[in-house]
């Protein structure tokens, strides 16, 4: 994959900043039938 990104559980993100970042900008990229979306 031509593209580095990091892997977090979106629940155990403590900083306010970045998870407005993620609502904002974040892209799904699998939702599965018993998973959540994994956002960037």
């Amino acid at each position: 994959m031509p593209y580095k990104f990091d892997v977090l559980n979106y629940h155990s993100i403590k900083e306010p900043e970045l998870k407005n970042h993620i609502d904002r900008i974040g892209i799904e990229l699998f939702a599965g039938r018993d998973l959540k979306a994994v956002r960037l």
